[in-house]
């Protein structure tokens, strides 16, 4: 009988897991929104989009948590000159 069980378990645990190299995990990224509008109400902005149905890569997005919506106030740049916002310095002052 213990012949018979270790003979089925060596049979059948060489055909466990998958070979080959490991892959990153898959980083959902929405499409970029198509329709994004903002309006001010008084003092506050009212932003309004329709959120992506897929990803980037085709896949399909599941439902939203939450959004996230960073400020960054700072003077105006002189004029006739186009602002700029390096993303590493928005990101530490938002």
């Amino acid at each position: 009988m213990w012949l018979v069980f270790g003979t089925a378990l060596a049979l059948t645990s060489g055909a466990c897991g998958k070979k080959g190299d490991p892959l990153p995990p898959v980083r959902i990224i929405p499409a970029a929104i198509q329709d994004l509008s903002v309006q001010q109400q008084g003092w506050d902005f009212v932003v309004e989009m329709e959120y992506p149905k897929l990803s980037m890569a085709g896949q399909a997005l599941p439902g939203l948590d939450n959004v996230e919506i960073l400020q960054l106030s700072r003077p105006a740049p002189p004029v006739g000159t186009e602002p700029t916002v390096d993303p590493r310095l928005f990101e530490g002052a938002a």
